[in-house]
């Protein structure tokens, strides 16, 4: 999710170090052994060096955040009446970091911060707040479009620190 984000800002160049690495091995493994023709993989040392390495963080996320307002509406008695419907309402919230490392000198270039809510009222799946999601599955929860909305605000926050440091 953050890499389709990353990419999709036009900000940062994205290197795969993980799968996509590892079926370019597989092609010069497949190519070194003949079965692939010269031209249909890089050559060896062609590949792109990974100027700053993303580290993405959940640091909370609470799927019913808001789970005591029937108590606190059956404590009051002019909204006594309101606190059944009110044991159907979740609110989930979650915060992530993002922090932006310089991989030749280990220095952090950029930190972020992200947050999103979103109140579920109970109502056959209704569900009212900030939320995205649909990248690689993270749309099907609600506690996933959480995540991802607050991923999303943390890197909206993290492109306007790189443009800044681009400028300078």
């Amino acid at each position: 999710l953050i890499r389709v984000m990353m990419q999709q800002s036009n900000c940062f160049r994205v290197v795969d170090r993980a799968a996509g690495l590892r079926g370019t091995i597989q092609e010069q493994e497949l190519k070194d052994a003949g079965i692939l023709k010269a031209d249909t993989v890089p050559k060896k040392g062609e590949g792109i060096g990974a100027h700053m390495t993303l580290t993405p963080s959940l640091s909370f996320s609470e799927n019913n955040a808001g789970g005591g307002i029937a108590a606190i509406l059956s404590a009051i008695p002019a909204l006594r009446d309101w606190a059944g419907v009110a044991s159907g309402v979740k609110i989930k919230e979650a915060q992530v970091v993002l922090l932006l490392t310089d991989n030749q000198t280990t220095e952090q270039l950029a930190a972020a911060t992200g947050s999103a809510r979103a109140t579920d009222l109970g109502v056959g799946g209704l569900v009212i707040g900030k939320a995205v999601g649909g990248a690689a599955g993270w749309g099907i929860t609600n506690e996933g479009k959480v995540v991802a909305a607050a991923f999303l605000d943390a890197h909206n926050k993290l492109v306007q620190q790189a443009r800044a440091l681009k400028r300078r």
